[in-house]
């Protein structure tokens, strides 16, 4: 397999976690489902397919206001990132993007930039070995700005 030869201009590499380091969809759709039902509303994969990337209170809320269901999003989103957990086990890296990594670390400084909370995409990184070439994580935990913005 051919490697990626990053630009010269580029001086560094910022990575999201679910779905680009590791293959957690699956996971999380899981967890969703679990957590939307359990409050007793409707399951629309669809939808929270489509939001991947942005945070579980930000989903929760564009479902509320997208079917019109009467949920609390915090206690959603916190019923579903404790469901999640169970799922630390399953998580499987990206291959590709993971040499990437390998083939970068100690030449380019390199973080991760994530939509998820800090607990999970430590624990995922933890799980493949991943941590120990980011030094800096940044998660929606660090109130950074998620999808569909592109600021880390």
């Amino acid at each position: 397999m051919q490697k990626l030869v990053v630009p010269k201009h580029i001086k560094g590499l910022i990575f999201d976690c679910d779905g680009t380091l590791v293959d957690s969809m699956p996971m999380h759709m899981k967890a969703w489902e679990y957590a939307i039902t359990h409050f007793g509303a409707p399951w629309k994969y669809d939808f929270i397919f489509s939001q991947k990337g942005k945070s579980s209170t930000d989903i929760v809320e564009m479902y509320i206001r997208e079917f019109g269901v009467l949920l609390e999003a915090n206690r959603v989103s916190d019923v579903k990132q404790e469901y999640f957990k169970r799922f630390y086990n399953e998580t499987k890296v990206i291959q590709p993007v993971v040499d990437i990594v390998v083939q970068y670390n100690g030449i380019l400084p390199m973080s991760v930039a994530s939509g998820g909370s800090r607990d999970n995409v430590l624990a995922q990184l933890d799980v493949v070995g991943l941590t120990k070439y980011f030094p800096i994580i940044l998660t929606a935990d660090d109130d950074i700005k998620t999808k569909p913005s592109p600021d880390p």
